[in-house]
Order: structure tokens, then sequence, then C-alpha cells
């Protein structure tokens, strides 16, 4: 009965959308001048505009001030059905808590209803943002300023098939609504939900500034619909690819950039993987304030190799480049670290390789792309977040033999190393950059990051696949890296 409830109440919302008739020509608020007004007043106030149509300002804005300048269709609803009779709940907390279960990922409302993510990492990490993305949208709505409303805000929604709690279905399908109401209610839920999925590709998600611009899609963030369901079908069926992830995260920052890459550079920030600011994030992408080569236009970051597959590779061998003491281990790698924007300018799209650059006393400069840095922290295995190992196929570790490698031989090796034999080929680097630069240079497959000598075993004790293991050994890899200086110039540091 209760299903049945909800599913004449999810008609009814549809049903009110065709009360309105179609969009108005979406405005802004203006003065007696003419003067575009935005809606964020001096004093931090919602503008209460007194006009019938509603988007959002063209211009660059916080999360939280989108937040506030979609408030104005909530602000309607609750004028229009007025004050709340006595004994009855609040209207504001009713609807709000509608909209926190819209957002959640495990309500009956919810919007992205993520379910079964055992065992598939990129989709429990998705699951977990917007469930906190959620929870900070619905902490903002609820901190702001909804007394006492006067708008009258009359706009065409479109049925999107959002679900009302009961309370909430029982309110603006009760005598005090009308189909006006419902439409309004509607498009806050929607845009509101499109807020929060654009915002998914960013671990830093508070410090995103979206541009927004006029769009023929319909007001406020509706032009990310298209993109938003790419996105949806991939959380709700499959693994979440890092290329969905950075096509998002273009929708509002960077969209007339090409298809592809893994991150970009637009206006005064550059967007980029998480990790490489040190966190242990696989697929998030993190914003950070700088830009790394001057430019008035924005810069696809590609990847050198667009399929690594077939990239040229160096095979890696047993009597070669390796050293018996860990005294020795690769301190002739080079201290200075930066940088470098290859090819962006000869580019007709916009399209650059970003390359992290190692200076070697001999004189010489190391260079890794890092697009395969990426590529590489993807798909290594991450021996501290691994699952246990209950696989028994594995050879005796007697059986395998276990060479230590000097890194900058390897890292200057042409190409993508990789080896074909089964040995277990070791790989110390207590510097962050340096195993980052390590992950660029080999060829993902049988790379494992671990934190200390122990997991040589624990490597070892995983199924040959097809080649010898790498591993990488070296410290915590949650260890913040300077990236700010990085960018500026030189990162001088010992490995």
């Amino acid at each position: 009965m209760i299903g049945s409830f909800h599913r004449i109440a999810r008609l009814a919302s549809c049903l009110g959308g065709i009360i309105a008739g179609q969009f108005a020509t979406p405005i802004t608020s203006t003065t007696a001048s003419g003067a575009t007004r935005s809606f964020m007043s001096s004093s931090n106030q919602i503008y209460r505009a007194q006009t019938t149509e509603w988007d959002l300002p063209e211009g660059v804005f916080t999360p939280s001030e989108i937040i506030t300048g979609v408030t104005p269709l909530l602000l309607t609803v609750l004028s229009k059905l007025g004050n709340d009779p006595q004994g009855h709940p609040s209207s504001k907390k009713l609807l709000l808590d509608n909209l926190a279960n819209s957002l959640s990922t495990n309500s009956r409302e919810s919007t992205m209803p993520i379910k079964d993510t055992q065992g598939e990492p990129s989709r429990q990490e998705i699951q977990a943002q917007a469930n906190k993305i959620g929870i900070y949208l619905v902490e903002q709505a609820r901190k702001l300023d909804l007394e006492n409303p006067n708008l009258n805000i009359d706009i065409r929604s479109p049925c999107e098939g959002h679900l009302w709690t009961r309370a909430v279905a029982n309110l603006l399908m009760g005598r005090r609504s009308n189909g006006q109401l419902m439409q309004l209610f509607n498009e806050y839920l929607h845009q509101m939900v499109l807020l929060r999925d654009a915002l998914l590709p960013f671990e830093n998600y508070q410090d995103v500034r979206f541009q927004i611009q006029k769009s023929k899609s319909g007001p406020g963030l509706r032009k990310f619909e298209k993109a938003r369901s790419a996105l949806l079908v991939e959380c709700l069926t499959r693994a979440v690819s890092q290329k969905t992830l950075v096509e998002v995260a273009k929708a509002f920052t960077a969209p007339d950039l090409p298809t592809g890459g893994y991150g970009f550079q637009y206006s005064s920030f550059v967007v980029l993987p998480a990790f490489l600011f040190g966190s242990s994030s696989i697929r998030l992408l993190r914003i950070y304030p700088t830009q790394i080569e001057e430019s008035e236009n924005p810069i696809l970051f590609d990847y050198e190799y667009p399929d690594y597959y077939t990239a040229q590779r160096t095979e890696i061998s047993q009597d070669i480049d390796v050293i018996t003491s860990q005294t020795s281990f690769g301190t002739s790698v080079g201290t200075k670290y930066s940088l470098a924007v290859e090819n962006s300018s000869k580019s007709p799209d916009n399209r650059g390789l970003l390359k992290l650059r190692l200076n070697v006393p001999e004189g010489s400069c190391l260079s890794v792309d890092v697009g395969q840095v990426a590529r590489g922290w993807r798909f290594s295995t991450h021996l501290q977040h691994a699952p246990g190992n209950t696989q028994t196929s594995a050879p005796p570790i007697g059986e395998i033999t276990s060479i230590v490698h000097k890194i900058n031989n390897v890292l200057d090796l042409p190409g993508l190393v990789s080896s074909t034999d089964a040995d277990t080929h070791i790989l110390f680097a207590t510097n962050s950059l340096i195993r980052l630069a390590l992950l660029g240079k080999l060829y993902p497959h049988n790379v494992f990051l671990a934190e200390g000598k122990e997991g040589i075993a624990e490597a070892e004790s995983f199924p040959e696949m097809f080649g010898g293991r790498f591993v990488i050994i070296g410290g915590k890899f949650k260890e913040s890296l300077d990236f700010a200086q990085l960018v500026k110039g030189e990162l001088k540091e010992t490995v």
C-alpha cells in the first residue's frame, strides 16, 4: 500500500509539471537601471527577486553560492504554502528532509541508489563521495535564511521522476499547495541533484569554482544532464571510469575542451588526479588554484600513450642495474624536480603533455608523462589496501628470484619498462616524487606498491600473471606532496 502511495505521489509530481506552461526565457533579476544583479547581496542574504522567472546568473561561483542561487525556488514554495498550521510539522524541515533523502545513496528517494558495491572499489569510492557531498549540500541549505519569503516564481519544470517522502507528498498534494508548487519543488530538487553530481569528481568539492553560462538546455545547471546520464549509468551498472569523471569535471569548468585526457588547466586553476597531492584516492580529482603554464586558454592534459598496450617497451633483465646493499638504493637519482607542459601551443585543440622532470647529477634530465603516472597509480596493486590473497597457485617464494635495481637506470630506459620473466624486481624509493616517476615508467602490469620490505613476500604470494612482478617500496603513500612548490618551479629534495 505504501508503495502504491509513492507511485501516486510520483505521478502527481510529474502531472504537476503540465500546469504552468513552457519555460519562460531565463533571466537574472535586474535593477531599475537595467543592471544585472547577483543572487548574493552584500549582506550574504538571498536576493529576493520580484520576478516570475528564475535562472542562475552568469559568472564564477562556489558550490555554496550556487545553493544560494537555487534557493529562491524553495523560497517560493514556502511563501505560497504560507504559515504552518499550529501542531503541524515545519514545511521547511519536511522539504529539506526530502532533499537529504534524495541526495543519499541508500534511501527510498535516492537519486543515485548505488548498491552491491562489494569488490568494486570505484563504485565504493563514488558512493562515499556522493553521500559526503549530499550531507554538505543539505547542511548549507539548512543554514540559509528561509524566513518570511516573498517570491512569486512561476516556471515549467519537466518531470524528472524524483520521489517525495510521504510527508512531502501529503504537503504538496494537499489543500495548501497547487501544481505550481509541485513544479517548483521538483526543480529545486533537480538543481541540487545536478549540483551534487557535477561535484562528484572533485575530492575537494568545496573549493570548486563553476563557470555558469546561459544555456538553451534550460535554466541553472540543466546543461549538465547529458553528462550526468552517462555518469549515472556507470555508477549504477559497472565500474566508474576515469574518462567519465574527467568529462563530468569539465562540464562547468572547461566545457570547450575536447574529450579525453586525465586533467586540465582552466582560468587560474588546475584539475589533476588527487593522488598527485598526496591523496589515497584512486580516481577522484583535485582542483588547485594555480597555473602550470601561463595561458589565457584552457589546456587539456592528454596521455603521451593513448593506448599504452602498443607503446614501446624495454625488457628489464637480471644482470643489469642490480645493486646489493640498501645503502646505495637510488642515491644517484636527481635532487631537482619540475613540471612542464609540452606541445600545448602547437595543438589546435589545446591539448598538451604534462611531464614530471627529474634532473640527475650527471647533467641529464629524466622525463615521465604524468598521464602514465596516473594510469600506473590506478592499475597498480596497493598492498596496504589490498584484500588478503587467498590464491594457492603462486610458486613458493624460494623458487622466485628477487632483484633490486637502481632507480635512475630504470627511469632512463626508453619507453615503458616491463618483464617477461618470473622474477621479482624491487625498487626502493622513499621519495614520493620518485615513486610517482616509477609508476609512470613501469608498464602497468604486475606492479605493487608496498610500505616496507614485508611487501615483497606479499607481492610474491599473488599468482604470476604473464611476467615478473615489480615491487616499489618506500613508506607511507598518503604523505603530502609540496605540489604548489613543484608547479612554481623546482622542488629540491634528496631521495
